[in-house]
Protein backbone atom coordinates (compact mmCIF):
# COMPACT_ATOMS: atom_id res chain seq x y z
CA UNK A 1 0.00 0.00 0.00
CA UNK A 2 1.21 3.96 -0.95
CA UNK A 3 0.52 5.84 1.83
CA UNK A 4 0.86 9.42 2.39
CA UNK A 5 1.00 11.36 5.38
CA UNK A 6 0.77 14.74 5.63
CA UNK A 7 1.21 17.43 7.95
CA UNK A 8 -1.25 20.04 7.43
CA UNK A 9 -1.18 23.84 8.88
CA UNK A 10 -3.76 24.86 6.56
CA UNK A 11 -1.49 26.73 4.35
CA UNK A 12 -0.20 28.80 7.15
CA UNK A 13 3.66 28.71 8.03
CA UNK A 14 2.76 28.03 11.70
CA UNK A 15 5.06 26.73 13.46
CA UNK A 16 3.55 24.95 16.33
CA UNK A 17 6.09 24.25 19.82
CA UNK A 18 6.06 20.31 20.50
CA UNK A 19 5.52 20.78 23.94
CA UNK A 20 2.24 22.54 23.42
CA UNK A 21 -0.89 20.02 21.87
CA UNK A 22 -1.84 20.91 18.16
CA UNK A 23 -5.38 21.85 19.08
CA UNK A 24 -3.60 25.22 21.26
CA UNK A 25 -2.26 26.40 17.58
CA UNK A 26 0.51 28.20 19.47
CA UNK A 27 3.43 29.58 17.25
CA UNK A 28 6.81 28.72 18.45
CA UNK A 29 9.12 31.79 18.95
CA UNK A 30 11.83 29.80 18.18
CA UNK A 31 13.74 30.69 14.29
CA UNK A 32 13.31 27.35 13.68
CA UNK A 33 10.83 24.89 12.19
CA UNK A 34 9.50 21.73 14.70
CA UNK A 35 9.49 18.73 12.86
CA UNK A 36 6.73 16.61 12.72
CA UNK A 37 7.50 14.20 15.49
CA UNK A 38 3.82 12.56 15.60
CA UNK A 39 4.23 11.62 11.88
CA UNK A 40 7.64 10.54 11.63
CA UNK A 41 6.40 7.95 14.81
CA UNK A 42 3.90 6.97 12.31
CA UNK A 43 5.77 6.89 9.32
CA UNK A 44 8.42 4.81 10.60
CA UNK A 45 5.64 1.74 12.22
CA UNK A 46 3.86 1.89 8.69
CA UNK A 47 7.40 1.71 6.64
CA UNK A 48 7.73 -1.59 7.65
CA UNK A 49 5.29 -2.87 5.67
CA UNK A 50 4.15 0.05 2.95
CA UNK A 51 5.83 2.28 0.97
CA UNK A 52 4.91 5.76 2.90
CA UNK A 53 6.04 9.48 2.06
CA UNK A 54 6.05 12.66 4.94
CA UNK A 55 4.48 15.71 3.46
CA UNK A 56 4.88 19.06 5.56
CA UNK A 57 3.52 21.69 4.37
CA UNK A 58 4.70 23.81 7.46
CA UNK A 59 7.87 24.30 5.17
CA UNK A 60 6.22 25.67 2.54
CA UNK A 61 5.35 22.87 0.27
CA UNK A 62 1.99 24.07 -2.02
CA UNK A 63 -1.16 22.41 -1.62
CA UNK A 64 -1.30 21.75 -5.18
CA UNK A 65 1.59 19.75 -4.96
CA UNK A 66 0.50 17.71 -2.19
CA UNK A 67 -3.10 17.10 -3.78
CA UNK A 68 -0.51 15.67 -6.83
CA UNK A 69 1.77 13.62 -4.72
CA UNK A 70 -1.41 11.81 -3.41
CA UNK A 71 -2.41 11.19 -7.31
CA UNK A 72 -1.39 7.14 -7.29
CA UNK A 73 -1.38 6.86 -3.16
CA UNK A 74 -3.84 4.30 -1.66
CA UNK A 75 -4.40 6.40 1.12
CA UNK A 76 -3.40 9.67 2.69
CA UNK A 77 -3.37 10.58 6.13
CA UNK A 78 -3.71 14.00 7.15
CA UNK A 79 -2.74 15.54 10.28
CA UNK A 80 -5.36 18.76 11.02
CA UNK A 81 -6.03 21.51 13.82
CA UNK A 82 -8.35 23.82 14.94
CA UNK A 83 -7.06 26.13 12.64
CA UNK A 84 -6.64 24.46 9.58
CA UNK A 85 -9.68 22.57 9.79
CA UNK A 86 -11.76 24.17 7.01
CA UNK A 87 -9.03 23.61 4.35
CA UNK A 88 -7.66 20.75 4.87
CA UNK A 89 -11.35 19.33 4.43
CA UNK A 90 -11.25 21.00 1.33
CA UNK A 91 -7.88 19.63 0.77
CA UNK A 92 -9.47 15.97 1.17
CA UNK A 93 -12.33 16.67 -1.25
CA UNK A 94 -9.44 17.11 -3.61
CA UNK A 95 -7.35 13.91 -2.86
CA UNK A 96 -10.48 11.71 -2.39
CA UNK A 97 -11.73 13.08 -6.08
CA UNK A 98 -8.51 11.07 -7.02
CA UNK A 99 -9.74 8.26 -5.72
CA UNK A 100 -7.36 8.25 -2.75
CA UNK A 101 -8.64 7.54 0.86
CA UNK A 102 -8.64 9.58 3.43
CA UNK A 103 -8.28 9.29 6.66
CA UNK A 104 -7.62 12.11 9.45
CA UNK A 105 -5.80 12.17 12.45
CA UNK A 106 -5.08 15.16 15.30
CA UNK A 107 -6.75 16.70 18.57
CA UNK A 108 -9.44 18.19 16.96
CA UNK A 109 -10.32 15.30 14.96
CA UNK A 110 -10.38 13.20 18.25
CA UNK A 111 -12.67 15.48 19.88
CA UNK A 112 -15.00 16.23 16.70
CA UNK A 113 -14.60 12.82 15.11
CA UNK A 114 -18.80 12.41 14.80
CA UNK A 115 -19.13 15.54 13.29
CA UNK A 116 -15.88 14.97 10.56
CA UNK A 117 -16.89 11.38 9.65
CA UNK A 118 -20.22 12.55 7.67
CA UNK A 119 -17.97 15.09 5.75
CA UNK A 120 -18.10 13.04 2.41
CA UNK A 121 -14.00 13.25 1.54
CA UNK A 122 -13.70 12.06 5.11
CA UNK A 123 -12.97 8.06 5.16
CA UNK A 124 -11.44 7.25 8.66
CA UNK A 125 -11.14 9.50 11.85
CA UNK A 126 -8.01 7.99 14.05
CA UNK A 127 -8.65 8.58 17.42
CA UNK A 128 -6.23 9.39 20.21
CA UNK A 129 -2.42 8.46 19.78
CA UNK A 130 -2.18 7.33 16.20
CA UNK A 131 0.74 5.06 16.06
CA UNK A 132 -0.58 1.74 16.58
CA UNK A 133 -4.33 2.43 15.11
CA UNK A 134 -2.88 3.58 11.80
CA UNK A 135 -0.61 0.25 11.65
CA UNK A 136 -3.39 -1.92 12.31
CA UNK A 137 -6.19 -0.25 9.95
CA UNK A 138 -3.45 -0.27 7.35
CA UNK A 139 -3.61 -3.96 7.74
CA UNK A 140 -6.98 -4.50 7.73
CA UNK A 141 -7.44 -2.22 4.39
CA UNK A 142 -4.80 -4.72 2.65
CA UNK A 143 -6.33 -7.83 4.40
CA UNK A 144 -10.10 -6.31 3.02
CA UNK A 145 -10.82 -6.88 6.58
CA UNK A 146 -13.42 -5.30 8.34
CA UNK A 147 -11.30 -1.59 10.24
CA UNK A 148 -13.99 -1.94 13.05
CA UNK A 149 -11.96 -4.20 15.27
CA UNK A 150 -9.15 -1.48 14.89
CA UNK A 151 -9.45 0.64 18.37
CA UNK A 152 -9.96 4.31 18.46
CA UNK A 153 -11.56 4.51 14.75
CA UNK A 154 -14.62 6.14 13.38
CA UNK A 155 -15.68 5.43 10.17
CA UNK A 156 -18.50 4.75 7.50
CA UNK A 157 -19.94 2.20 5.59
CA UNK A 158 -21.85 3.87 3.42
CA UNK A 159 -23.84 6.59 5.33
CA UNK A 160 -23.33 4.56 8.11
CA UNK A 161 -21.20 6.09 10.69
CA UNK A 162 -19.12 3.02 13.23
Amino acid sequence: MRIILINATGGHALSRDPSMPRCFDIESKAPYVWPPMGMLYIATKLSESHEVWLLDEQIGMKRSDIVKSCMDADLAVINTGRSSIESDLYMCNRIKANGTKTVLIGSYATYHHKELIRNDSVDFIVRGEPEISCFELCARLVSGMDPGSVMGVTWKEGRKVH
